[in-house]
């Protein structure tokens, strides 16, 4: 997308993994299609809507499938040359069950090291409001993650 003046929309596909045992989830996936806006965009920061429908198949302790609506929105802000923030929310909405909604984010702080290496630090917080059973409906994590970049671009 262009820089500058006016909102770019965009096409998208959407694929989704989870494997997550503290879930109760064995495999989560989910495919689609969808559309995505940039409102924002600038040598700075960029903010993103991308939303559209989707197809999940659940594997764990009971197996489901269902059509579903995601919604994500995006900002990232970059901080100096090296070093950048994003947040990144996802929601999925169980277009088959009333409530069935699961809400993930994702907050990194990402540095740069070289083209080709960087460090990710990241805070994950997923809600299920209608976890498996015997499961809890948040869950949170912090990752610490080396990323490689194999174009010389900016990692991750």
């Amino acid at each position: 997308p262009s820089k500058g003046a006016g909102a770019i929309v965009y096409p998208l596909t959407h694929v989704w993994y989870e494997h997550a045992q503290e879930t109760g989830v064995d495999l989560r996936a989910s495919g689609g299609a969808g559309m995505g806006v940039h409102f924002v965009e600038n040598g700075r920061a960029k903010v993103t809507l991308e939303g559209g429908l989707s197809y999940t198949v659940e594997r764990g302790d009971e197996d489901t499938r269902y059509p579903n609506l995601f919604l994500s929105p995006i900002v990232k802000w970059q901080i100096n040359p090296k070093t950048s923030f994003s947040t990144t929310g996802v929601g999925h909405f169980n277009a088959r069950t009333s409530g069935d909604i699961r809400v993930n984010n994702e907050t990194d702080l990402n540095i740069q090291f070289t083209p080709l290496i960087g460090l990710q630090q990241a805070l994950l917080v997923a809600f299920d409001r209608k976890p498996v059973a015997g499961y809890g409906r948040t869950n949170v994590q912090f990752q610490v993650n080396v990323a490689f970049s194999l174009t010389r671009g900016q990692v991750p």
